[in-house]
């Protein structure tokens, strides 16, 4: 137990049973610092360092009286660094009550003595033993000690391959920078020359994406003063903003779309089943029997819906779990090319039957004559 009296009814406590302070008050008139000369221990009140680090107290303690800034002298500090109180007892009553009347935090620590050492300090000493142990069997035992300096010697060659290495590196990455500025400036030059020769057909624009809504399914573009919006179902990737491309508008809406840099995300497709198409709607499952009802939110993707049937199969797209892109394995055209050549032979084996009819016919009317 540390134990000093500053006045009469004053008194430092740093150990839990030595008082009750239930029942005490907090008071910042108790505010004090101070050394007792005789065990050399320092005391502060919490109210003058607040938000000080116990490192910084103990330094500018030991500074002040005069003990070198060094780890052991504060690790000697930090062994008996304490947090207590400040009480202040009743007028007239014995210092062995333990019901103060008021009370403040304060912190406490002895300052460095030789013939004490506390564990933190006694751990420090063992490692600097150990550490000087070492040392003294490397210098002792010539094989180790050249085996260290081999060591060091590779140690210190490595490092100046790897310097070397992330120099060339270093050049290779300015180059190809350099390269890459080159080629955008290019590009951005053919585009201006290309703008302003009208060489392009009068549907085919140059464009710039501006935003992409993945809850809408739509990339909106910007072609000049004009705003496109361009469903995400008639984009073979995921676009991000600034991404530079060439549409082709028809009859004012966004048909086809190209886009000229490297893809930001490419999506990977998912087979799906259709279990039901009604109106606007479209109820799909993927192989791992997750089911999403998806509402049309465009003209394309009313379209590709209106031509699906029950069982058909199709290619889902998702991101982060979220339906955006819808592909039919087998598309309108080539389906109705089908029916045309299914057609077409069917209209052809009416005809041969017919013919073969009318044959038989004339050859039992030549039998007959």
């Amino acid at each position: 137990m540390t134990e000093k009296e500053t006045r009469k009814t004053n008194r430092l406590v740093t150990q839990a049973h030595e008082v009750d302070l239930s029942t005490a008050t907090y008071s910042a008139h108790l505010s004090s610092a101070s050394i007792d000369d005789e065990t050399q221990s320092f005391h502060i009140t919490i109210d003058k360092i607040l938000y000080k680090h116990p490192v910084e107290i103990i330094e500018a303690v030991l500074h002040a009286n005069g003990f070198a800034l060094n780890l052991e002298n504060i690790l000697a500090c930090i062994d008996d660094f304490k947090i207590g109180a400040s009480v202040q007892l009743e007028p007239g009553v014995e210092e062995q009550s333990s019901t103060p009347v008021s009370f403040l935090h304060c912190v406490e620590f002895r300052l460095p003595q030789k013939s004490a050492a506390g564990p933190t300090l006694t751990k420090f000493y063992k490692e600097i033993a150990d550490y000087e142990s070492i040392i003294a069997n490397i210098n002792a035992d010539p094989i180790k000690l050249k085996a260290y300096a081999d060591r060091e010697v590779q140690n210190q060659q490595k490092i100046a391959d790897l310097e070397v290495k992330i120099r060339e590196q270093t050049e290779i990455n300015q180059h190809l920078q350099q390269c890459a500025d080159s080629a955008i400036a290019s590009s951005e030059r053919a585009n201006e020359a290309l703008e302003s020769a009208n060489v392009l057909p009068p549907d085919v624009r140059f464009a710039t994406v501006r935003e992409v809504n993945i809850d809408e399914r739509m990339v909106v573009l910007k072609s000049a003063q004009t705003t496109i919006n361009l469903p995400l179902i008639k984009c073979t990737a995921l676009p991000g903003p600034g991404d530079r491309c060439l549409v082709y508008v028809q009859h004012g809406n966004a048909s086809e779309c190209l886009f000229m840099d490297e893809p930001r995300q490419r999506l990977q497709p998912q087979l799906a089943t259709v279990m039901l198409v009604k109106d606007n709607r479209c109820k799909i499952r993927d192989e791992n029997r997750n089911t999403w009802l998806i509402e049309a939110m465009n003209t394309a993707e009313l379209e590709l819906f209106r031509n699906l049937k029950c069982n058909d199969s199709l290619l889902l797209y998702l991101l982060d779990n979220k339906p955006i892109r819808f592909e039919a394995l087998l598309p309108p055209l080539i389906r109705s090319h089908v029916d045309y050549v299914q057609e077409a032979v069917s209209i052809y084996q009416i005809r041969r039957d017919n013919t073969n009819t009318d044959e038989q016919a004339v050859d039992t009317w030549d039998v007959s004559r």
